[in-house]
């Protein structure tokens, strides 16, 4: 592992003990072991930091709230040639980083990789459980589609070249939803996209704690208002 790239991992935290165990867990679990774990976290008060200790991350403590304001921070933090952004509500398969280092190594032009998107759809009826897989289908074939145009939309779960967000300056701290596909909108002139079958699920939190269509509907206009150029984003209580 001596000449392999190590991987900065980085995740925004606001009271995540429900799920962070899991997602370290699975970090933890992961073939390939050159990285280190950032959690940049804002006044949690549930025992998330000391989760993160347990795990043996490197702990940042936010006066600033704001995810982009915590991921910035984590990656100030981070030595890494690869920076991986990842939600507290993620379990990652065994083999992603190793995976996502191949990748970057066997196509030189890559600057951003996300792995393809699973949902937790667990305890949902039948019907349910149908009409979310067909969403979750869709949505990877969307986000491929999207690399190839001007608004890319990778998001949740990224890996990038740290020298290409060093090159934009990071987040807009300005947001706080679509803050990724703000990036990746500014970050797509230096290099590609790509998505791996290595796969990252994640929770269905943000649609059960806000509703369903509410959601949906906040995400579409801050993705209405970007491809405008508008850096509005619609208000939505903190969940990160």
């Amino acid at each position: 592992m001596k000449n392999k790239p190590l991987i900065s991992v980085i995740i925004p935290t606001y009271n995540e003990i429900k799920y962070l165990p899991s997602l370290l867990k699975s970090i933890k679990n992961q073939t390939y072991k050159k990285y280190e774990v950032i959690v940049s976290d804002y006044k949690s008060s549930d025992g998330t930091i000391e989760v993160a200790k347990k795990y043996g991350c490197k702990v940042l403590r936010n006066r600033k709230k704001g995810v982009s304001s915590a991921k910035n921070k984590g990656f100030r933090e981070s030595k890494g040639e690869i920076v991986a952004f990842i939600d507290a509500d993620y379990v990652l398969s065994k083999n992603l980083f190793e995976e996502v280092v191949k990748e970057f190594e066997k196509d030189k032009s890559l600057i951003v990789i996300e792995p393809e998107t699973r949902l937790n759809i667990r305890g949902l009826n039948i019907f349910a459980r149908r009409i979310w897989s067909r969403y979750i289908r869709f949505l990877n074939l969307y986000k491929n589609f999207s690399y190839s145009t001007i608004y890319p939309a990778a998001y949740g779960c990224v890996f990038i070249k740290r020298w290409a967000f060093a090159a934009v300056g990071g987040f807009d701290e300005r947001m706080e939803i679509a803050e990724d596909i703000d990036l990746f909108n500014r970050i797509r002139k230096y290099g590609s996209f790509k998505m791996i079958k290595a796969t990252a699920q994640r929770s269905m939190r943000r649609y059960i704690k806000q509703g369903y269509f509410k959601t949906l509907i906040k995400y579409a206009i801050s993705d209405i208002l970007l491809f405008f150029h508008i850096k509005k984003t619609p208000e939505l209580n903190p969940i990160r």
